[in-house]
């Protein structure tokens, strides 16, 4: 999320990092989601950083289920097997089907969409994965 400078002799409109319609007297910055290149605005920061990666994290398995707290924004989670065989639910063992069953090395990974639909994956198997939460 860069920051810019209105570097004009007016007030300019923006759509700030938030979304909302802000307006921007010369010389002063604002923050918004994405670059762009326009002759009125001079790039001040490329803090904070954008980075839609969440929360990482390596899980080992061990027979029995582990379950994982999902962040309720999170709008997507990437699971990457790392070794012998996983199974993943989504909130709980008991919601049937799983999204895949004792992953074997031919599926070396999956997407799964996530947003306010649970908070939680339940893993089961005898093997380790990564789980990546992401924001868009």
């Amino acid at each position: 999320m860069p920051t810019y400078t209105n570097n004009s002799s007016g007030a300019l409109k923006v759509v700030n990092f938030l979304g909302v319609e802000e307006m921007v007297l010369p010389g002063n910055n604002v923050q918004i989601d994405h670059y762009f290149d326009n002759d009125d605005f001079t790039l001040a920061l490329d803090t904070p950083y954008y980075n839609r990666v969440v929360n990482r994290q390596i899980v080992t398995l061990s027979g029995t289920a582990t379950e994982i707290d999902i962040g309720i924004t999170t709008d997507y989670i990437t699971v990457l097997k790392i070794t012998d065989t996983v199974t993943v639910y989504c909130q709980s063992t008991d919601n049937t089907p799983p999204e895949l069953n004792e992953w074997v090395a031919a599926d070396p990974i999956i997407q799964i969409p996530a947003k306010r639909k649970f908070n939680k994956l339940a893993l089961i198997g005898s093997g380790t994965c990564e789980v990546i939460e992401y924001n868009t």
